[in-house]
């Protein structure tokens, strides 16, 4: 008897210094209020990182649903979804407008005023692009080129860009021309010669003599890297991409909807209307690039057989009867 009456005073202590610990720990607790904040704080970022990831998981795997077909079903065999089946309503997205028309007139009015700042600064960007970044778009460009004959020579090269029931809108013969016109065909026929030459004389540092025998190949060889199939691959993938998810997933033929089931985004969403813009802003320089050459090219050739002296009004002459040929070209194509 002595032994649990022993047993039971010691327990009765036990627990009563169990709660005066508890009683010191809320004591402290509220004592420290920037300890437990601290500690709260931290509980937050652990689950707000947890969510973040959590997210991650859940967008890779929509994107894997978006680009795999269930079942293994080949491809092929899925039917299509056209654009024009949706009853799109297309419209002038303002904020787009907005922002970009703003860039491009504030660029525009910029080279008017200062023109040799302009050149400086494009001139001086460019060189460093090709310095840091040059080795880039060659992996890029041999990448693209593997990726491309993979895809034409796997299963996935039977897919059609539209319903399973269409017939092409247009010949073979007409698309191949419709290639080379809207992608090599003006820059060809100055660089196509000049790059060659250019190479011949003046070849890459550390690599043959310039003007030899040796510097032959190299200089075809650089030429061909410029404008044979792998050029053609950067063409290939935006439009393979665009025709797919447009005449095959049924979604706006914009940049942004290539992008969808990665970013999640919609039409409408901030990031779809920054790629949109980029998108815009990239394709008006690169045009205005190649119209630019091809007018100088028209008028010095001008200049040549007619014997008409240089004026400033040639290259703009040209490049209104340059525009005005497209227009009226796309419009008697669209109608």
């Amino acid at each position: 008897m002595p032994i649990a009456n022993h047993d039971k005073n010691s327990g009765g202590k036990n627990i009563r210094a169990a709660a005066v610990r508890r009683a010191l720990q809320r004591l402290q607790r509220r004592a420290d209020p920037p300890a437990k904040a601290a500690q709260q704080e931290a509980v937050q970022q652990e689950a707000a990182q947890q969510d973040a990831a959590a997210i991650r998981r859940h967008r890779a795997k929509q994107f894997l649903a978006e680009v795999n077909y269930p079942h293994n079903i080949h491809p092929a065999l899925v039917p299509g979804v056209s654009i024009e089946d949706q009853r799109v309503r297309y419209g002038v997205d303002k904020a787009i407008l907005g922002v970009v028309g703003l860039l491009i007139i504030g660029f525009i009015v910029w080279g008017m005023l200062q023109p040799d700042a302009v050149l400086d600064i494009s001139s001086t960007a460019l060189d460093w692009v090709m310095v840091n970044l040059g080795w880039i778009f060659t992996l890029l460009a041999a990448a693209l080129t593997v990726v491309l004959l993979w895809l034409a020579f796997s299963r996935y090269g039977r897919i059609k860009l539209g319903l399973d029931d269409e017939k092409p809108a247009f010949s073979t013969a007409s698309w191949v021309a419709m290639l080379f016109a809207g992608g090599i065909g003006i820059g060809i026929i100055f660089f196509g010669a000049y790059e060659p030459l250019s190479f011949y004389l003046s070849p890459r540092p550390d690599t043959v003599d310039p003007a030899s025998t040796a510097a032959v190949g190299h200089a075809l060889s650089q030429a061909a890297l410029h404008w044979g199939i792998n050029a053609w691959a950067f063409y290939a993938i935006v439009g393979l991409a665009v025709g797919y998810v447009s005449y095959r997933r049924g979604r706006v033929p914009l940049m942004s909807s290539i992008l969808a089931p990665l970013f999640k985004t919609t039409q409408r969403s901030f990031s779809s209307r920054v790629i949109d813009g980029m998108a815009i802003v990239a394709t008006l320089f690169g045009t205005a690039a190649s119209l630019g050459i091809g007018a100088l090219q028209i008028s010095r050739g001008v200049e040549i057989v007619t014997g008409w002296s240089k004026t400033g009004n040639t290259v703009a002459i040209v490049i209104i009867c340059l525009l005005t040929i497209a227009t009226i070209g796309t419009v008697s194509l669209s109608v």
